[in-house]
């Protein structure tokens, strides 16, 4: 098969791939790999998507760790490290989570999800619900600090 002919189909499976959700480049890359694309049809797909402003690592950080704290609230911590394992650079990591800090307080996501997991709790023993808050809360990926705060509002 041509190379043109390649790159075709690497830049329509992409067009797929974005219709369900943004990417970083690491992932794309790999599930153009994961494809069997040619390594130059891979970096030439990325460069024009990159040039057409649809992969951005820095937009896809951001709009990730928004949706993250909205969909499946976590730790600022927990989501730093999902976007260092899809690839994104420190530097925009960083960045991002310090953006983040301003906008959100992990201690108020982490009450929210402590009243929210009480009512499915329903008419569990105290102490016995009490430890799994404590226990889901730092799953989620927040410091003991904050999870005692959190546990000690609603149980004070």
């Amino acid at each position: 098969m041509s190379e043109d002919s390649n790159y075709a189909k690497a830049n329509l499976f992409v067009h797929r791939l974005f219709k369900y959700r943004l990417r970083s480049q690491k992932e794309l890359e790999l599930r153009l790999r994961q494809r069997r694309f040619d390594e130059l049809v891979i970096n030439r797909v990325v460069e024009n998507f990159k040039k057409q402003g649809l992969l951005d690592d820095k937009r896809f950080a951001k709009l990730w760790a928004q949706s993250r704290l909205e969909t499946r609230p976590a730790s600022l911590s927990n989501i730093k490290q999902e976007l260092l394992l899809k690839g994104i650079e420190k530097d925009v990591v960083e960045a991002t989570i310090n953006r983040l800090k301003e906008d959100f307080d992990e201690y108020e996501i982490a009450y929210a999800l402590a009243q929210k997991r009480i009512r499915a709790l329903g008419r569990v023993d105290k102490l016995k619900a009490k430890k799994r808050l404590f226990d889901y809360l730092k799953r989620r990926g927040f410091s003991s600090d904050i999870v005692f705060r959190a546990l000690n509002e609603e149980y004070m």
